[in-house]
């Protein structure tokens, strides 16, 4: 019986209960293999087991028992983990700084700890982000804690705190700051049905040392000839005020993304199972994320609104990233880190590549107008012709359709790194604070499409601007300006080969001469078909009609969609016009580059030619020499094998 003189020697006779906090995990960490392995040989330690530091057992500092000298607890689980034959097993998930309770097994000896249970922490202690330390044993400690030794590979990789973890705003309280341990977090919203008193302070709570001297100097303002006359209402009112205006001001600091890190930021309790984390706050972002959606009877109009809502998209992104200076939530949930130029910079890759998807529709318009125009022009000359000749004009027009769609090809391919060049070129970061360069392109050549980016200051009230369908028109406009070149040179070449076709079956042909030359003029046409962007977005090839009285088929309503609000659709006035793009092309001047190709490595002028080596191919001397010993090209190969054979006794 407990208490007695009497020791029984078996189990239980003497049952001594302890609670404690796991200890560092650098002292433990390493007793099981943070991966796959094949043998339980490899295995440096045995179990899972714990070291942990017991209230009233052991001291509090490190001097006196070190977090290596702790007794290894084992772990006792519940009846639903198992023991681990046939499969019915679980883990023990517990971590450094946790409160553990439980028993000895070796009773009064206290050699032989085993745990029983965890304590949960609460949402509103603020946990100590240092372990191993005196001054931090026995207190609240946070899982993530530093530690004597740092993690390393998959260990490191895989204690970072998950999107679940991470809270949207750093703790603001002053709990682990000296001399206010019994502060409150005054920028804490109250619980509800927590009265106030006339300066708006909670009446359950005492005042800060700050909320005090808010108060004291504005009693003491008020003392001042400028004062005189006020009445108790109005001083009460300057105080609560003075007092208001002091929280805000230290909240507003306390809880900005350049803030300091306070205790707190990573969401670890048992209680409040409903705080916002960042896995929210991003899963939210992505329900109210528009996608475009494409209209198969329109591609033109809905591709240009696609264009729309990707960009939309990004101005919110950057507009995010221009936050995080302001806002921890901000800070917390942006998808990048590091330069906010860099940031930009990678939000308008990923931009530009869903734009170049489409974009390349509208290049596939204007391809399809090229081609038929080009084929429609030819029919004229083809029917002067003889029969027997008209194959070479079926020929060339098979030639002529190939070199287009080779032309748009390589557009098509390298439309992202336009599209990437030319809004870089509408946006780009402007000057830093300090006045030193921080453009993370090249300088504004948008064709006065937007502004430079100032990074120091985001959008008022975080609202991203709404992107326009004039700013899409005008970037179409810019990158079909920008490839006209590129087309309009093949096409001259097509019209000049055509025409000295022409000429040669003319002046074969004599008495076909006026047709020809007529025929022969009509080239003027196809070099000049770049004329009119408009026509080439809005141009139809062909129709069917089953009936003859076919009715058009219905027009999307929806332009976009959310996994959060289903479909959508832009004003009336945002609908996209063709005709203003059109003038764009023709007006822009904007400078679009797109991505430079590495040449390749050529020598130097009065570099010297180096000595053969093996494997190189055989030049000059080296290689008659060769062809003469293999009978390469000899013209009396057969007679010299022949006298060859002749010679040869058997």
């Amino acid at each position: 019986m407990e208490g007695s003189l009497f020791t029984s020697g078996f189990l239980g006779a003497n049952f001594q209960w302890w609670i404690g906090q796991i200890g560092d995990d650098s002292e433990h960490r390493d007793n099981v293999l943070p991966g796959k392995h094949e043998s339980v040989e490899t295995i440096p330690g045995w179990g899972k087991r714990y070291k942990v530091r017991i209230i009233g057992l052991h001291d509090k500092t490190e001097e006196v028992i070190p977090s290596s000298q702790l007794p290894w607890a084992q772990v006792m689980y519940p009846v639903t983990g198992g023991g681990g034959q046939t499969g019915s097993r679980q883990t023990p998930n517990l971590r450094q700084g946790n409160f553990v309770f439980g028993f000895f097994l070796d009773s009064s000896d206290q050699q032989v700890p085993v745990i029983m249970g965890v304590l949960g922490n609460n949402a509103q202690t603020a946990l100590k982000q240092e372990i191993g330390k005196s001054e931090t044993n026995f207190g609240p400690t946070s899982g993530y804690s530093k530690g004597a030794k740092p993690k390393e590979g998959s260990q490191a990789d895989n204690e970072a705190p998950p999107d679940n973890d991470m809270g949207i705003e750093q703790r603001s309280g002053t709990q682990n700051e000296p001399g206010k341990e019994d502060e409150y977090d005054e920028c804490a919203p109250p619980p509800p049905n927590v009265k106030k008193n006339k300066h708006g302070l909670r009446v359950d709570r005492a005042q800060t040392s700050e909320q005090f001297a808010d108060s004291k100097k504005a009693r003491q303002e008020l003392e001042g000839e400028d004062f005189k006359g006020w009445s108790k209402q109005q001083k009460d009112d300057y105080v609560s005020k003075a007092v208001a205006d002091g929280i805000k001001s230290r909240c507003g600091a306390k809880k900005s993304a350049t803030a300091p890190p306070k205790p707190g930021a990573t969401l670890e309790n048992s209680d409040d199972t409903q705080l916002q984390s960042k896995a929210d706050v991003v899963k939210q972002e992505l329900y109210n994320r528009p996608i475009p959606l494409q209209d198969v009877y329109d591609p033109i109009g809905s591709s240009m609104k696609g264009m729309q809502v990707v960009l939309e998209n990004l101005m919110n992104d950057i507009n995010k990233v221009l936050s995080t200076a302001l806002a921890y939530v901000d800070a917390v949930s942006a998808a990048g880190q590091g330069d906010m130029c860099a940031q930009i910079e990678g939000l308008m890759e990923p931009a530009s590549e869903q734009m170049a998807k489409f974009m390349k529709p509208q290049m596939e318009k204007v391809q399809e107008f090229i081609v038929k125009k080009v084929q429609v022009t030819l029919d004229s000359p083809t029917d002067l012709l003889f029969p027997n000749q008209r194959h070479m004009m079926g020929d060339m027009k098979e030639q002529i359709t190939q070199l287009v769609t080779c032309v748009f090809e390589k557009i098509v391919d390298g439309l992202s790194e336009q599209i990437l060049s030319a809004m870089k070129g509408a946006g780009g970061c402007g000057p830093a604070a300090d006045g030193s360069s921080a453009d993370a392109g090249p300088p504004n050549m948008g064709g006065g499409r937007g502004e430079d980016i100032d990074q120091n200051e985001a959008t008022p009230n975080n609202q991203a601007p709404k992107v326009p369908m004039c700013y899409v028109e005008q970037l179409v406009g810019d990158i079909l300006s920008a490839n006209q070149p590129a087309i309009q040179e093949p096409i001259d070449q097509i019209a000049l080969q055509v025409d000295d076709f022409l000429k040669d079956i003319k002046s074969q042909l004599d008495e076909l001469q006026g047709g020809l030359s007529e025929a022969s003029g009509a080239m003027d046409s196809i070099s000049g078909m770049m004329g009119d962007m408009a026509s080439a977005l809005e141009f139809s090839n062909m129709q069917f009609t089953a009936f003859g009285c076919d009715m058009d088929p219905t027009k999307l309503i929806g332009d976009k969609y959310n996994f959060q609000n289903g479909a959508g659709a832009a004003e009336d006035s945002e609908e996209p016009k063709t005709s203003e793009v059109g003038k764009a092309a023709g007006e822009s001047t904007a400078e679009i580059n797109p991505k430079a190709e590495k040449p390749f490595a050529t020598p130097k002028k009065k570099e010297e030619n180096l000595p053969a080596q093996v494997g190189d191919p055989a030049t000059g001397s080296d290689l008659k020499e060769i062809q003469k010993e293999q009978n390469i090209n000899n013209p009396s190969y057969a007679q010299d094998r022949q006298a060859a054979v002749e010679t040869l006794e058997f």
